[in-house]
């Protein structure tokens, strides 16, 4: 079992056990009632507050909301542990104030909270918010949930938030003494949000795409969600005893509340009269291993031993509003808490990571954060990321559960033919996780494959040490790419100075130099990378390209490499060239044979051709008596780093 991440250890001194029901709410663990109620609402605040939100597109309504609801909990906090689901409880509190039972005629209906909350003028504030001019698609759905009932937007912003379907939702409902009719509501403002959906993409000149609805709704809650000011922070006030503090009012002003507005749980809590206590409905949110949440780290329930920890689920929402924490456990004694953050462009439908460690027993105040360089791109259902170690390294990996094993290869090496040699590990999941002890943290050529993904391994900021080695090197780089030490590599550098009259604008000005380095590896594989740098007294700039796998018998072959900023309509090429080369001319490779321009004498190993605006051409080199030393297509080869299968071949 030394691939499988070990339970965590807790010692905490006992006064209540707070039972556990479902995820969402406590582990068993022995707390006061004070710590374990303002554990609870630093916890579960950000998801309340969320749902809220989407129902009244207010921000100061939901904070109000929100804070009332929390506050019906504590005269009743112990009787509500015992009866075992908290998170329920809240759940059933909260909509209780957004959407209170229709009452008969005669009822008082001043209360503000005990009123059905219609959309608000802010819902277009939070429009122009959301408003993006290069998607049409957030600003048309949230027009399109305001034109909704409090009820179906409650509804929509439960499935995503709380991972509850509509027919939950109702049953909450029936739990806050409303007997709503919530599935044909939302059945129905869904095809009214399809059709909302079809047009906002076709005003971005995109094809509907119905299977994304859910997707950008999600995205929607998270963009309002981030919105909000910082949810308020209980843990000072959780320990106050409730007949110490006098009712506040809750202030708001731009929608924003005052940060004391928390306070006013406790005086709401001693002023009025708690409801009577229903026993709460439990709402499943284990998803079996065939359930369809697993598609997505989106919906993914919480794994991990520690991942009903109230603490370790505060420090995530403290720290990464909308985030969605993923799993937290000991890893290889390490305590390890990973996180989905909103995901951005860059990674498509992938999986951004926000990463806490420190030393096993650690509470959450003291993990630390790990910065994670870069995400799960593309591929929505695999997490894999280097875990730090006090003296080695570790590998994470998540899944589906119905995912047996993934596997790792934490070095690439070129070989004479210009391929690239791996060596594969397997590691083993259970239920979908897995994990491996490594001997030291990986370099920049590690890779991963599990599922559909098959790429990086994202990996702690703090593995990519630069060792002060000059830049201009390509053995150190090589060496860690390869395992190889790095005076097992032979280097060889080849640098071209080019005359004063060609230049390179877009690096700077000055005198430009090409530097081709190549590495040979003791089994005979070739690498190579190409500088250009400018230079003078005002500055310098440069750029580089590669590293490359080659064929051993191409080591010397040319490499050619478009440098302009393609808006002239010219082309400017740099070509390094072989030994005893004395002129490279371009031609056009569509069989035309046509030349792109005239031969260019070599300075040193290089030169520097303008042609007409193309993207790839022919090179035809000649020695002092003319003779061809070359005539064909340049050679880039294979990316050294071999991450990508893509570009791996």
């Amino acid at each position: 079992m030394g691939d499988t991440p070990r339970p965590g250890r807790r010692s905490l001194s006992a006064e209540v056990l707070a039972p556990v029901r479902s995820p969402g709410d406590t582990v068993p663990v022995t707390v006061s009632a004070q710590e374990d109620f303002g554990g609870f609402v630093a916890a579960r605040w950000p998801d309340l507050e969320a749902v809220a939100l989407v129902t009244t597109l207010d921000p100061a309504a939901a904070r109000e909301a929100t804070t009332a609801a929390l506050a019906t909990l504590h005269p009743r906090w112990a009787s509500t542990l015992e009866e075992g689901a908290p998170t329920t409880a809240a759940r059933v509190a909260l909509l209780a104030r957004l959407l209170p039972a229709r009452r008969s005629r005669g009822t008082d209906r001043t209360d503000r909270t005990d009123r059905e909350v219609p959309a608000a003028p802010a819902a277009a504030a939070l429009e122009s918010a959301v408003t993006d001019p290069h998607d049409a698609v957030p600003a048309a759905l949230l027009r399109a949930l305001a034109a909704e009932e409090p009820l179906v937007r409650c509804a929509l912003a439960a499935e995503v938030v709380w991972e509850c379907p509509p027919a939950e939702t109702g049953r909450l409902l029936a739990g806050a003494g409303s007997e709503r009719a919530v599935e044909p509501a939302v059945a129905a403002a869904r095809e009214r949000l399809v059709t909302a959906h079809r047009a906002a993409r076709a005003e971005d000149d995109l094809s509907p795409a119905d299977h994304r609805l859910e997707g950008d709704l999600e995205d929607l809650v998270h963009r309002l969600v981030a919105l909000q000011p910082e949810p308020p922070d209980a843990g000072s006030l959780v320990g106050q005893r409730a007949r110490s503090v006098r009712r506040r009012a809750l202030v708001t002003g731009g929608g924003v509340l005052a940060a004391a507005g928390v306070a006013t749980w406790w005086g709401l809590a001693a002023r009025e009269e708690a409801p009577p206590a229903r026993r709460p409905v439990a709402v499943p949110t284990t998803a079996g291993p065939d359930d369809a949440a697993w598609r997505s780290t989106s919906r993914w329930p919480a794994r991990g031993a520690l991942a009903t920890d109230l603490g370790i689920q505060a420090l995530v929402a403290r720290a990464a509003p909308g985030a969605r924490l993923l799993y937290a456990d000991d890893v290889h004694d390490v305590r390890c808490v990973l996180a989905k953050t909103l995901t951005p462009d860059d990674v498509g439908d992938g999986t951004q990571l926000r990463m806490w460690a420190g030393s096993v027993g650690a509470p959450a105040e003291q993990l630390t954060e790990v910065v994670v360089g870069f995400g799960i791109y593309t591929v929505p259902d695999v997490v894999a990321v280097g875990v730090p170690h006090p003296t080695e390294a570790a590998l994470l990996v998540l899944s589906q559960p119905t995912v047996e094993v993934a596997q790792y290869s934490l070095l690439a090496r070129p070989t004479r033919g210009g391929l690239v040699s791996r060596t594969w590990r397997d590691v083993r999941l259970t239920d979908g996780v897995g994990s491996a002890l490594l001997a030291a943290p990986t370099g920049p050529a590690a890779r991963v494959r599990c599922g559909d993904y098959d790429g990086p391994l994202p990996v702690p900021e703090s593995w990519n040490v630069f060792d002060g080695t000059d830049d201009d090197l390509l053995a150190p780089t090589v060496a860690d790419i390869t395992g190889y030490r790095a005076d097992q590599l032979r280097e060889r550098r080849v640098v071209s100075r080019m005359p004063a009259r060609v230049t390179l604008p877009q690096l700077g000005a000055g005198r430009v130099t090409v530097t081709l380095a190549v590495v040979h590896t003791p089994d005979g594989g070739v690498v190579r990378s190409l500088r250009l740098a400018t230079g003078d007294a005002a500055g310098s700039g440069y750029t580089s390209f590669g590293p490359f796998v080659v064929p051993a018998d191409r080591a010397e072959a040319p490499y050619a490499v478009r440098v302009d900023d393609y808006s002239s309509g010219r082309a400017t090429w740099v070509v390094t060239a072989p030994p005893g080369a004395a002129t490279v001319q371009l031609r056009t490779d569509d069989g035309s044979d046509r030349p792109l321009a005239r031969p260019v004498p070599v300075t040193g190993h290089a030169v520097v051709v303008g042609t007409t605006d193309l993207n790839s051409a022919r090179v035809l080199v000649r020695d002092g008596r003319g003779r061809v030393l070359w005539n064909d297509a340049p050679v880039e080869g294979r990316f050294a780093y071999d991450t990508d299968p893509v570009t791996a071949g």
